[in-house]
């Protein structure tokens, strides 16, 4: 079996899918090493669990080595972890991460990469209704759907809430979903999308102290405005000039730059009245109003 990197969003079955191909190419689970890399992500632990484990004899199948959260570990640790790859033909490893952008290149090279993407609406659903199901939980169609948009594609957050719900409810519905999960963040974005629209900056605040009141956070807010961009009805040259505004200021949330002026900045730049006649150095228009 070839060295996997398994890669994707958090809740979307890396894990499961790992624990998985583990034991199918070995069913003798002394033989499995799962390690969380945030936890052991050093080079003491290469040098010592990680060589420990792939000199112990094994007959037949190889030993697995999962290392889960593979992003967290140092760079030392991973330039460590190269040889073991190259050298131990009787062990595969597989590693799993949310953002592959921080395994160094010369280790993500010797990986058989594999991409994970966030779950639809449907799937949790439909997901969320077997368990119902087998638990025998009454539930409403809007509620499941509630869940599954709220929790964006997190398979696991999705059953997180869900089993909350059910905690004290009869009933899996709309308003027991809310009165959990909080309202929905997008009624808020609407909001302060119209407000920039009219420049309306108390407005604005007032919106984001709202969110931030019922438990969102900035980074919340700056994700649902991206949702927003993405579903809401536009050009094609119109979204591709959001789309851009957005990725400058994501890239500042990056390097920690998350804040509610940040967020106001970016609606006025995509949506204020003031962008309106804003040029772009190389042409055509810097921003787009939705």
């Amino acid at each position: 079996m070839p060295h996997l990197l398994l890669v994707g969003p958090p809740g979307t079955g890396k894990t499961s899918a790992s624990l998985a191909i583990a034991r199918r190419a070995n069913p003798d689970p002394s033989m499995h090493m799962h390690l969380n890399a945030s936890d052991d992500r050093g080079v003491d632990c290469v040098r010592s669990k990680i060589q420990h484990h792939c000199r112990r004899q094994c007959v037949g199948a190889q030993k697995i080595i999962v290392l889960d959260e593979a992003e967290a570990m140092t760079a030392p640790a991973q330039h460590a972890l190269k040889p073991f790859l190259d050298d131990s033909l009787s062990t595969a490893f597989i590693l799993t991460c949310n953002d592959d952008s921080q395994i160094i290149p010369c280790l993500r090279s010797r990986l058989c990469t594999v991409r994970f993407s966030a779950l639809s609406v449907e799937a949790i659903v439909a997901a969320l209704r077997r368990i119902a199901a087998v638990e025998g939980v009454r539930h409403s169609t809007t509620g499941l759907r509630t869940i599954a948009e709220d929790t964006h594609g997190d398979l696991r957050s999705a059953i997180n809430l869900m089993q909350a719900v059910c905690v004290g409810q009869s009933r899996i519905s709309v308003g027991n979903v809310t009165r959990h999960s909080g309202p929905d963040l997008s009624r808020f974005v609407r909001d302060l999308v119209a407000a920039a629209r009219k420049a309306n900056l108390a407005q604005m605040y007032r919106q984001l102290a709202s969110a931030r009141s019922h438990g969102y956070s900035d980074s919340d807010v700056l994700r649902s405005i991206e949702d927003h961009v993405l579903r809401a009805p536009m050009s094609g040259q119109r979204r591709a000039c959001s789309l851009r505004t957005l990725a400058e200021y994501k890239t500042r949330a990056v390097e920690g730059v998350v804040d509610e002026l940040q967020n106001i900045a970016l609606l006025m730049d995509m949506y204020g009245a003031a962008s309106k006649r804003h040029k772009d150095p190389v042409g055509g228009p810097r921003y787009a109003l939705v």
